[in-house]
């Protein structure tokens, strides 16, 4: 007869057992520790990310400041200033890197710098087609530190108020916010000014009135509600509401602004 292959036995398939879950518990333990130092990588990356931010927002602060106690009082810019017109070519060329072809033609349009976008939309050297967002965002970092040094004054100079003013209404305008506030963030200028607005605001509350009751009935029927007081109208609750006790909560806005 032929020798037939052995069978383990207990002892050694109890071993195996105990490998196999050696290795696992070593495979989860490198799982967990390679989670952990990623975990800790990106947390360390987020504070210097906000670190930076608040960095950079002070420095916005502290340079709006200055230039205010400068020029403040200084005439204003308009459109036609130099700074103005490179300005829009780097958000035009900003806006082209992004893939915003369509909004990029209306931004222009309604900057009256369609002349511009012409030229911008058929430069090769400004596209985002075939390439990586890194590279997309590299292209847009240079173009910023360009325009940044092609001019003479900040954008956050007060002389170019009226005119950042006039560009946030018109992006408003055209519905093109979103847009015009990511580029206009790019190149430091600011979109947050004061402007009027109106509408009305859809709300849903609750109150207390204490409202005076008299009249004549049985108990029955005082015990039973079926007296005046069962009658109470909208009229009579708003006319002796304690406003001081009304809460509610805000359901819908519909505001524009001017």
């Amino acid at each position: 007869m032929e020798n037939e292959t052995p069978q383990p036995t207990v002892e050694q398939l109890q071993a195996d057992v105990k490998r196999l879950e050696e290795s696992l518990e070593y495979a989860r333990n490198r799982v967990t520790q390679i989670s952990e130092r990623n975990e800790y990588h990106i947390n360390n990356w987020r504070v210097r990310l906000h670190a930076s931010e608040a960095k950079n927002d002070r420095r916005l602060e502290a340079l709006t400041s200055a230039l205010n106690d400068a020029y403040g009082n200084e005439a204003k810019f308009d459109h036609t200033h130099a700074d103005v017109q490179r300005l829009i070519l780097g958000a035009l060329r900003i806006a082209k890197l992004k893939g915003l072809l369509s909004d990029g033609s209306a931004i222009a349009d309604a900057f009256d710098a369609s002349e511009v976008w012409g030229t911008v939309s058929e430069d090769s050297d400004y596209t985002h087609q075939g390439l990586e967002s890194n590279e997309i965002r590299e292209r847009i970092v240079r173009e910023v530190t360009r325009t940044m040094a092609s001019i003479q004054h900040h954008p956050l100079d007060p002389r170019f108020s009226e005119v950042w003013e006039r560009a946030t209404k018109l992006a408003q305008q055209h519905d093109l916010c979103e847009e015009y506030d990511t580029i206009a963030g790019e190149l430091d200028i600011p979109t947050d000014h004061i402007v009027e607005y109106e509408g009305h605001v859809d709300v849903t509350f609750t109150g207390y009135a204490s409202i005076p009751v008299s009249g004549r009935a049985t108990r029955t029927e005082i015990r039973d509600g079926d007296v005046a007081y069962g009658q109470v109208d909208t009229d009579e609750v708003l006319e002796h509401a304690d406003r001081y006790n009304v809460s509610f909560e805000i359901d819908e806005t519909h505001i524009t602004t001017s």
